[in-house]
């Protein structure tokens, strides 16, 4: 392109952070899940979550893109949470990756650029990995995660600071100590 193209638009990067080499993305990047997630919580989250920012997008310039991704997200979120439609996108999705990944030239090194030498494939597969760990998770999951815990232990730090109050209110008072008489 030059420098008077201007770039189109891509949803999928700017809204999702889904890079284009990864498009079109299986239903597990598209709620940004991993694979093959069981937890039938996870998934609705993940899905709740992404068409709650995409639906931010829905009164601006691309809303006609919004709804089109609010409609694959829905979709991909119908069918995670199906058990039977799961089980057959999940077997679908193994044999297409297992298929990807026993062609030679397939879709992982037809992803790399021509001059990344084969020494270094591994490593540049598990480099967003490692971003990911080392980013670690999201503060909104570590709230939700925590908050019922936390709360717990808030809750019941002070029923005993109320009932050390109660119990030193209720005490019967000390008596002064007695005086002895002889010499001082």
């Amino acid at each position: 392109m030059t420098a008077d193209t201007p770039v189109p638009f891509d949803p999928y990067r700017n809204w999702l952070g889904i890079a284009s080499h990864e498009q079109p993305a299986n239903h597990y990047r598209l709620l940004a899940i991993k694979v093959f997630e069981d937890d039938p919580q996870a998934i609705a989250r993940a899905a709740d979550e992404r068409m709650a920012h995409v639906k931010t997008f829905q009164t601006g310039r691309h809303s006609e893109l919004s709804q089109q991704v609010l409609n694959e997200l829905a979709a991909a979120r119908v069918c995670l949470l199906d058990p039977e439609r799961k089980a057959a996108y999940d077997a679908a999705l193994q044999e297409r990756l297992m298929r990807d990944r026993a062609a030679p030239g397939g879709a992982i090194e037809a992803m790399l650029p021509p001059e990344v030498p084969r020494a270094t494939l591994a490593q540049t597969l598990l480099a967003p990995l490692r971003r990911m760990a080392l980013r670690g998770p999201s503060w909104s999951r570590l709230l939700r995660r925590w908050w019922g815990p936390v709360v717990a232990v808030l809750v019941a730090i002070c029923v005993m600071l109320a009932i050390v109050a109660l119990a030193k209110k209720f005490a019967p008072p000390e008596s002064p100590p007695a005086k002895t008489s002889g010499t001082p």
